[in-house]
């Protein structure tokens, strides 16, 4: 288990950051906010037509109306920030209300001590002249909107591009990004998903460590794992086993998990408002089950709705 920062380290921390920017020691007490032990994050900024794909699934109508209650559901979940420290938006459910017309549906997040985040790329593109190579779109005005999002409470970002984990330190070294203040969400190092043989959960588990051990530098606080397609179980024990590893682990190893988290529960929910109680209990239990296995703790079995369902699409993108 990764030990926190002494609090000698955590002022000079501080120090180095009041220096850097007016938001950089806010970066970093946020960084190591969502790291913390036990917790993970929850990846609820699927697109709009990300999540109409899910709602088909339940025979729900994607409408702004079911959007905002789905959401409303995931965040009034009582008890979930003691597993759930940050939750990813999409851009409508950031600026959205609640069904009184009048709570803000971010509101609901830091009421329950969850911190805001936002999704701020716009997808990807193919890369014209490459073997299947993208660019991410979003950095036209992102600026802008990154102030108006922290306006509206959003508190960290998350940027998707499909790179090589060397590639993105070496970039974010030569533009002196702060380290201090990022987190990682990669996808763990895993069979290839028409593999006849695929890797047991321990072979992923040591195969992913050692790449990070090999890539990832010490100042980055956590490395939040996306589930890539996996049941929401194995998700979970997959996660579990890294954090068993006996081996020399800096970094909070965590989960930041969207379809993992959420199968179950949007099995369970449907789309009816009698069934939200039912849900909510779906939530909690994968929100518990990825706690305990950030922690290394996880004794596996925690039954679902869907929770031994593949969520894997071929050629997925969101």
């Amino acid at each position: 288990r990764t030990a926190p920062p002494s609090p000698s380290i955590g002022r000079r921390l501080t120090m180095a950051a009041s220096q850097m920017s007016e938001y950089a020691e806010e970066l970093i007490m946020t960084a190591r906010a969502i790291s913390a032990t036990g917790k993970g994050i929850l990846a609820a900024d699927e697109s709009t037509g990300t999540i109409g794909k899910r709602f088909a699934q339940i025979e729900v109508e994607n409408n702004q109306d079911n959007r905002r209650a789905y959401r409303e559901m995931l965040f009034r979940t009582e008890g979930l920030s003691e597993y759930i420290s940050g939750v990813i938006l999409f851009e409508e459910t950031l600026y959205d209300k609640a069904a009184d017309g009048e709570t803000q549906l971010v509101d609901l997040l830091k009421e329950q001590g969850m911190i805001p985040g936002i999704k701020v790329d716009m997808g990807v593109q193919p890369l014209y002249g490459t073997n299947g190579e993208t660019v991410t779109q979003g950095i036209t005005k992102l600026a802008e909107r990154c102030t108006a999002y922290y306006k509206q409470g959003a508190r960290f970002a998350k940027w998707r591009a499909v790179l090589h984990i060397k590639a993105v330190f070496k970039a974010l070294s030569d533009h002196h990004v702060m380290l201090e203040g990022c987190l990682l969400k990669p996808n763990m190092v895993r069979s290839g998903s028409d593999c006849s043989v695929q890797a047991s959960p321990e072979e992923t588990a040591l195969a992913t460590v050692r790449v990070l051990q090999h890539t990832v530098p010490v100042a980055l606080p956590g490395i939040t794992f996306l589930s890539g397609g996996m049941s929401e179980e194995e998700a979970s024990v997959t996660l579990d086993a890294m954090n068993k590893l006996d081996t020399i682990k800096p970094w909070s190893l965590t989960f930041s998990y969207g379809r993992a988290l959420q199968q179950s529960c949007l099995q369970a929910w449907k789309g009816q408002a009698e069934n939200v109680p039912a849900a909510q209990e779906e939530l909690t239990k994968r929100a518990k089950a990825n706690s305990e296995a950030q922690q290394g703790v996880y004794g596996g079995g925690v039954a679902g709705a869907a929770s031994e369902a593949s969520s894997f699409v071929k050629g997925y993108s969101y």
